[in-house]
């Protein structure tokens, strides 16, 4: 895309150029790619004016835009052991859930997502509308933990007379809390089946409502998963890394 003088922007002088959004997708256990990615928002002091998340993307977003900078985000994702989230009980998924609302509410910066300083909206699936709803009020820990609670691994959780679980099944992009007309950035994390295609899956329905989206996707991430917390930190360097390379990259190739 060229500025004024005919010139072509790279995406960091796009994000300079005007208010933006940012939205972070789904990705098993991919909060520590996130995490680096936001780091890199901090260096260049880009501060989006929204920031809207799916699945690890909203647990991500919850914590950074509640106030925890990128680099407690790595502290606090490198110390959780797998004994802290993991209750396995009877019902609808494995593990309970509730040692993993205990951390999202004892480590959020902010008791509602409303009183987050930068405006944070998260996606899950409502399981009797089969629709995917948007949350941006109330307490923090039911709304976040149903965006991340993947079947069969986490049991969905009932929450005002419904029944709620991962809204990756609907939203994994997480851009459905973004107002018609903004500009986007966003960071995909591909999927297993994805990391074979060269185009990630955000459709026409996603992004024709918005004025552009400049979509970001790091290349070789390693798998982090429940018996893999030890890869998170590389996860975060790699995203971190890739990410200030693309901020140089022309702006164009990366909007949709």
């Amino acid at each position: 895309m060229p500025d004024q003088t005919g010139e072509i922007m790279t995406l960091r002088e796009w994000l300079q150029d005007g208010a933006f959004s940012l939205s972070l997708s789904s990705g098993f256990f991919g909060f520590f790619a996130h995490g680096g990615f936001l780091s890199v928002l901090e260096e260049e002091r880009l501060v989006p004016e929204r920031v809207t998340g799916c699945s690890a993307g909203a647990l991500a977003s919850l914590l950074w835009a509640g106030g925890m900078s990128a680099e407690e985000m790595l502290g606090f994702f490198t110390e959780v052991k797998k004994s802290d989230f993991w209750d396995p009980a009877l019902g609808l998924g494995l593990l309970r859930g509730q040692k993993f609302r205990n951390l999202i509410t004892e480590h959020s910066r902010v008791p509602n997502l409303e009183d987050s300083p930068i405006p944070v909206a998260v996606s899950a699936l409502n399981l009797l509308t089969r629709q995917i709803e948007v949350f941006d009020s109330g307490p923090v820990a039911g709304p976040v933990y149903a965006s991340c609670a993947i079947p069969p691994l986490f049991q969905p959780i009932r929450m005002a007379g419904s029944w709620f679980c991962d809204g990756a099944f609907g939203d994994r992009p997480g851009l459905q809390g973004i107002p018609d007309g903004q500009r986007v950035l966003y960071h995909h994390l591909n999927s297993r089946k994805e990391r074979k295609n060269s185009r990630a899956p955000v459709s026409g329905d996603h992004v024709e409502r918005l004025a552009s989206l400049a979509m970001v996707r790091i290349s070789d991430l390693p798998a982090v998963s429940p018996d893999r917390l030890e890869q998170g930190p590389q996860a975060f360097a790699t995203a971190r890394d890739g990410f200030r390379v693309a901020l140089d990259w022309p702006a164009d190739l990366l909007l949709d």
